[in-house]
């Protein structure tokens, strides 16, 4: 089901961008395949929506479409605006393996998980000594990266319920942040029959912003 937002900028003077919840973003990736070895890789999260309204003007987006992935070598960036079709679609529940080519990383269907959440797995050094960065997209839009994914690591991702919505200044459009980053941004859940939400973004006193809800958050 498709979801329609329509966000509305009262009076304020700061931007918004909204993220989508990755639940494993503090352990995004273990040695090899055991969950209880953490590994060292990162994930930082990108704006999945980029709100700029002027004050009492409206944009919409819709909340719809897959999660897919790109992976690349570490240190190289991240293209935000890659095509469908360099695009792999995964799925909760299965787990993947990256294969690396003279063409790219590919990504190949390996089996399932008892889990919701996507799972690619890194080849030995000997067959990929490099390490790799994995890119995320959520209908088509990045959404967060994780990396450096080192030889027979696995990163992993689970899309979560929650919207998560931050001020900020326009110049931050394009950055990515830390979890730890999103510590204070306003979480949305939709309820699944509603196809239609209004989000008003306001200030009170002086820098104060926040946002309202209709229909209110599932949350509630």
């Amino acid at each position: 089901m498709t979801t329609e937002f329509e966000f509305i900028n009262v009076d304020v003077d700061m931007a918004t961008l909204v993220f989508a919840e990755n639940k494993l973003d503090k352990t995004p990736a273990t040695q090899g395949c055991d969950p209880a070895t953490i590994a060292d890789a990162q994930f930082s999260y990108a704006p999945w929506q980029y709100l700029n309204p002027s004050q009492g003007a409206c944009e919409t987006f819709m909340l719809e479409g897959g999660l897919s992935v790109a992976a690349r070598a570490a240190g190289t960036p991240a293209d935000p605006d890659l095509k469908p079709n360099a695009l792999t679609p995964v799925f909760p529940g299965n787990q993947y393996l990256l294969i690396p080519s003279i063409d790219g990383i590919h990504v190949a269907w390996a089996d399932t998980l008892d889990s919701d959440s996507v799972a690619l797995i890194s080849p030995p050094p000997e067959v990929n000594p490099l390490t790799i960065a994995i890119d995320w997209y959520w209908g088509g839009i990045l959404i967060g990266v994780t990396g450096p994914i080192k030889p027979n690591e696995t990163a992993s991702f689970q899309l979560g319920q929650k919207l998560l919505f931050r001020p900020v200044t326009p110049e931050q459009e394009k950055a990515l942040y830390a979890p730890s980053d999103l510590i204070g941004a306003t979480p949305y859940i939709p309820r699944t029959t509603v196809l239609n939400v209004k989000a008003m973004f306001q200030m009170r006193g002086d820098q104060d912003y926040f946002y309202t809800f209709s229909p209110p958050s599932a949350l509630s």
